[in-house]
């Protein structure tokens, strides 16, 4: 699984550090973190800033608490510089401010990012009004001792621009609604173009709840290297799932036969009528078979449609997770314990700890309910990888790391505790309704 990185232009990347303010439930400036103390079981050093950071962040909290809405503040960050340089694209880009206190509607949601790329630290902010007008933008280069500004914007007022992006003629042609960052990418700005790269290509979101795409993903990973197929495999195997092997299987079958809704689709899309057949493409799972006698009588073909929900969901998520550990990925993943169970879960935080698995110090970030990785925190997950969400009586979340909490010596239980209300972030529930 693992690669040699030997130049710069394939150095991993990380996520350190990420803020946001009045956006949805974030009424007040909130910044999530991956920094830990030197020592901590799951790390590595960013040696441009002396951070270390960890490779796992697991977020839980009450429904409504915050936790996708961190997330979405992020991807939002993402989406926003993909599509910049297209505003008929980007203004389709839906947020709102924090809408519980009428004065923060008029005001400009804010975000930053800190991260590392190339081997190189910056430090990334930009404000946005609701109709997407860039109210600031600033891009900063971060050492050891020292921050150095790249550029800063206010408006359409451009200052301290070094490099490449001191060119009038690229801040002329960079639009009210559009990040200056995204502009010069578009200007092959070859310093921007490696900070949209790390956006477009080495941070990545899964929304358990909507996984359109991660299946097919997952399908050409194994189609396109024998090397990945026998990852997902091995991984499956060692989770116990009673599976030998993939084989992908064409067969050609009435257009008739398929649910309506695919059969109209065909029909727009490839201009054939019902009458006509089409190529079906599908996985199958090998699995051992056995007779009367408990005897092996060889293996049986089973189609991914007949398999369980766990098992699917495993299947098409791994293609992403083993990506992320190849390359040095961040992948950031809401309700990662969907059809799981817990010791899967825990199975795949294990691999983000493991340095064979994750040579390139990948980052896994997750929101969960699963309880049961708290009690690991004692001896096996640094307690900094732990963060909760609480909403307020006015609606305003926030966020805090189980760190912040002194550490006893009857540290066990931490779950327990958690689902006790110990921390906070967990619902109130009314039971005299």
């Amino acid at each position: 699984m693992s690669k040699n990185f030997k130049d710069d232009k394939n150095l991993p990347s990380s996520l350190i550090e990420f803020s946001v303010e009045n956006f949805g439930c974030f009424r007040d400036r909130t910044t999530f973190s991956m920094r830990t103390q030197r020592g901590a079981r799951n790390s590595f050093l960013v040696e441009k800033t002396d951070d270390m950071l960890l490779t796992t962040s697991i977020i839980y909290g009450a429904n409504a608490s915050g936790k996708s809405t961190l997330i979405q503040a992020i991807e939002f960050v993402k989406n926003k510089i993909l599509l910049s340089s297209s505003p008929d694209r980007t203004n389709k880009i839906a947020f709102s401010p924090f809408l519980l206190q009428k004065d923060c509607i008029e005001k400009p949601s804010y975000f930053e990012i800190i991260f590392s790329t190339n081997g190189v630290v910056y430090e990334y902010n930009f404000s946005i009004s609701s109709d997407h007008t860039i109210v600031s933008e600033n891009l900063i280069a971060v050492k050891k001792t020292t921050e150095e500004d790249i550029f800063i914007r206010k408006n359409n007022l451009f200052t301290n621009c070094k490099g490449e992006f001191d060119d009038s003629s690229l801040q002329k042609k960079t639009k009210d609604n559009a990040l200056f960052l995204s502009v010069c990418n578009q200007w092959n700005n070859k310093e921007a173009e490696k900070i949209f790269t790390f956006f477009q290509k080495n941070i990545n979101f899964i929304d358990s709840h909507n996984t359109m795409g991660v299946s097919s993903f997952t399908q050409e990973m194994i189609r396109n290297s024998i090397d990945n197929k026998k990852s997902i495999l091995e991984i499956i195997q060692k989770f116990d799932f009673a599976i030998e092997d993939f084989i992908e299987k064409e067969k050609v079958i009435p257009l008739s036969s398929l649910p309506i809704s695919v059969q109209e689709m065909f029909e727009k899309n490839h201009n054939i009528s019902g009458n006509e057949t089409v190529k079906e493409v599908s996985f199958h799972f090998t699995h051992k078979s056995f007779d009367s006698n408990n005897d092996n009588e060889g293996d049986i073909e089973i189609p991914m449609r007949n398999q369980s929900g766990g098992t699917k969901k495993l299947f098409e998520e791994l293609g992403p997770i083993i990506d992320t550990l190849q390359h040095g990925k961040i992948l950031i993943f809401d309700e990662l314990n969907t059809c799981f169970h817990p010791k899967i879960l825990k199975a795949i935080v294990d691999l983000f700890h493991d340095k064979e698995a994750n040579p390139h110090n990948a980052q896994l970030i997750f929101t969960t309910h699963e309880t049961s990785l708290l009690a690991y925190a004692k001896d096996e997950i640094d307690r900094d990888a732990f963060w909760f969400t609480e909403r307020d009586a006015y609606g305003r979340a926030s966020l805090f790391s189980l760190s912040e909490f002194k550490e006893r010596k009857d540290s066990a239980n931490i779950d327990k505790k958690y689902l006790e209300g110990r921390y906070g972030a967990v619902p109130f529930i009314a039971y005299n309704l």
